[in-house]
C-alpha cells in the first residue's frame, strides 16, 4: 500500500514555528531513518553539501542497520571533505559537470528502490536547520520506482571521481 508523508524542517522564521502541527513530519529525521534503515542501496542527489551534511550522511552510515548496503552520491563539486569520507566508506560520488551550464536543482534520496523522499531540502547546514524546507517521503508506490531509476540517467552524464 503506498505512503506519501509530508515533510518539513524545522524553520529558524518564528512565522513558520508551528508547521509541524499541521501535519508534516521531520524532514531531516526522515532522511536519516531512511539511510540508516536501508537494506540493499542509497542514491542521495544534492547540488550542494557542506560540513554538515557531510557529517550527517556519516553518522548515518555509521549507525545503518545493515552492512550490505551500497551508496551514491550525485553533486554538483566534491568538495575534500566529502571525498575524504566517501573513499573511507566506500561510497561512489558522482559529479555532474553540466550543473552550471544546465542547472541541476534535483534533491531525491532513494532508497532500496522502494522509497524516495523528493523535496527542497539540500545537504547543508542552512537548509537543514534554519531554512523551511518541504519535501515528500513516497513509500511503496509506482512512481517511486520511476524517480528511483532517475540515477541511471545522471551516471550517464556524471562523471565518478577516483579517490
Amino acid at each position: 500500500m503506498a505512503l506519501i508523508k509530508p515533510l518539513a524542517t524545522r524553520s529558524a522564521d518564528k512565522a513558520f514555528s508551528s508547521v509541524h502541527r499541521l501535519g508534516f513530519a521531520s524532514y531531516v529525521a526522515d532522511v536519516r531513518e531512511a539511510l540508516v534503515q536501508a537494506r540493499e542501496s542509497v542514491s542521495v542527489v544534492t547540488p550542494f553539501i557542506d560540513d554538515a551534511g557531510i557529517e550527517f550522511l556519516n553518522e548515518a552510515w555509521r549507525d545503518r542497520s545493515n552492512e550490505v548496503s551500497a551508496w551514491e552520491l550525485y553533486v554538483r563539486d566534491c568538495p575534500a571533505g566529502l571525498r575524504s569520507v566517501a573513499r573511507r566508506n566506500g561510497w561512489q560520488v558522482y559529479s555532474y559537470p553540466g550543473a552550471e551550464k544546465f542547472g541541476m536543482h534535483a534533491k531525491v534520496v532513494s532508497v532500496d528502490s522502494n522509497r524516495v523522499i523528493l523535496g527542497s531540502m539540500n545537504l547543508i547546514k542552512k537548509n537543514m536547520y534554519s531554512n523551511l524546507e518541504l519535501g515528500v517521503d513516497i513509500t511503496d508506490d509506482p512512481i517511486v520506482n520511476r524517480l528511483a531509476r532517475l540515477k541511471y540517467k545522471l551516471q550517464r552524464v556524471s562523471t565518478p571521481l577516483s579517490y
